[in-house]
C-alpha cells in the first residue's frame, strides 16, 4: 500500500475552544484507520509566517535581538512575522525586514517553506533571502527588537555548534542558507522590489 492509499484520519466532531485573528484552538474527535476514536487538540493559524535572511553586499547576515516572553529570554533571530490574508507574501516579508531592522533589499529570493509543528498545527513558514540588504532608517520596532547586528556566516555556524541560536526558525534558516543558497550562476525565482526605499546614504554594513 502506498502512502497516498493509506486511510486518512476522519474528523467526526469539532469544538472550537479559542478563536481569534491570530489562532484557533479546536478539540476534534478523530476516528483513526484502526477504528479507534481519540480526542485531538488541533491548532490552526489563519496567517502565514515569512522570515528573511538579510544578506549584505559583503555576505554578512543581519539578525535581530528579540525578547521572548514564553521562555523569558533574549536571543538572536532573523526578521520574521505574520502575513495577514490578502498581503503578498514577498511584500509582507519585506515589510517585516524594514520594520524590525530598518533595512531594505532590492531582491527577495524564496528559499524554503515548511510546517514547523506538522503533528499538531497547520502553521506554514516561508523563508526568503534578501540580497544586498542596506540600511534605510534608524527606526525599528522597539517593542520587539532590542538590537540588530551583522554576523559572518562562519560565526553563525559556530553559534549553532555551541547551541546559541535557540530560535528554531533562525537555526534552520542558517543551515538552509549554508547548504541551499544558489550560486551566482544559478537561476532562481526572484522577487524584485522595484519600490525599494532609500533614506540618505547610510552605510549598508552598519546596523
Amino acid at each position: 500500500m502506498t502512502a497516498h492509499a493509506h486511510p486518512r484520519w476522519q474528523r467526526t466532531q469539532r469544538t472550537t475552544l479559542v478563536e481569534s485573528e491570530w489562532i484557533k484552538h479546536h478539540l476534534d474527535t478523530i476516528t483513526l484507520p484502526s477504528g479507534k476514536s481519540i480526542d485531538f487538540h488541533a491548532i490552526e493559524f489563519p496567517m502565514l509566517v515569512a522570515g528573511v535572511i538579510p544578506v549584505g553586499v559583503d555576505g554578512r547576515i543581519l539578525l535581530t535581538m528579540q525578547y521572548r516572553y514564553m521562555v523569558d529570554a533574549f536571543g538572536w533571530e532573523i526578521p520574521a512575522g505574520n502575513i495577514p490574508p490578502g498581503e503578498d507574501l514577498a511584500e509582507g516579508a519585506r515589510r517585516e525586514l524594514i520594520e524590525e531592522t530598518g533595512h531594505d533589499a532590492p531582491i527577495l529570493e524564496p528559499l524554503y517553506n515548511f510546517h514547523p509543528q506538522i503533528g499538531r498545527s497547520n502553521h506554514h513558514f516561508h523563508l526568503f533571502v534578501a540580497r544586498d540588504a542596506h540600511k534605510i532608517s534608524d527606526t525599528i520596532d522597539n517593542d520587539e527588537v532590542a538590537a540588530v547586528r551583522w554576523f559572518a556566516l562562519d560565526e553563525l555556524e559556530q553559534m549553532l555548534r555551541t547551541n546559541e541560536l535557540r530560535d528554531g526558525f533562525t537555526a534552520l534558516a542558517v543551515l538552509l542558507y549554508r547548504f541551499l543558497r544558489p550560486s551566482p550562476s544559478a537561476v532562481a525565482p526572484r522577487v524584485r522590489c522595484t519600490t525599494a526605499r532609500s533614506e540618505g546614504n547610510a552605510d549598508p554594513q552598519i546596523g
